[in-house]
């Protein structure tokens, strides 16, 4: 997954947007599934070598910068031209409401959309053009019933660049 961004003061924050898809392949069928959702955890970090598969057990000296979820909630954005505005202390934000996923057929597995916006500083691109994060979430789900089951989802690798139109637009030979 790769994102550019263009200019951007280095005081700014970058709202990048990810979501979960979540998949019960055996619901219950008199449970009323948005419920079904106890608990979220995600982490958003940089990583010092920009590869796309990073070892899976990154330390804290490896990363630059991190942030994570602790109960930042916000309305549903929809609107991708303007993201909603970010605190970088309030870390990672989760939308108020998972979206179902609509299905066609009664029989397809159940799924929520979970949807996410980490607050990224430019401040990070200030001497780098190009950095390496990784996204890592699990969600805990239960019901009446059934006890709680994390589910862990697969890490996510994500490279963000900076560019800046001045450096890449400009006449070096002159007029």
């Amino acid at each position: 997954m790769h994102t550019t961004i263009w200019d951007g003061d280095d005081l700014s924050i970058y709202a990048w947007s990810g979501g979960l898809v979540v998949t019960d392949y055996n619901p219950p069928a008199y449970f009323y599934r948005k419920h079904s959702i106890d608990d979220v955890s995600i982490q958003f970090y940089t990583h010092w070598e920009p590869r796309a598969d990073p070892p899976t057990t990154a330390t804290q000296a490896e990363r630059l910068w991190q942030t994570s979820y602790t109960g930042h909630r916000i309305t549903p954005h929809d609107d991708s031209e303007n993201p909603p505005t970010l605190k970088l202390f309030k870390g990672i934000a989760v939308e108020y409401d998972f979206q179902i996923m609509p299905r066609d057929n009664p029989d397809v597995p159940f799924q929520w959309l979970v949807r996410f916006w980490v607050p990224v500083p430019l401040t990070l691109f200030a001497r780098a053009e190009y950095r390496t994060f990784v996204c890592e979430a699990k969600v805990t789900m239960k019901d009446l019933d059934t006890p709680a089951t994390e589910v862990v989802a697969e890490r996510v690798v994500v490279g963000i660049e900076r560019l800046r139109s001045e450096r890449l637009l400009a006449n070096p030979r002159g007029p």
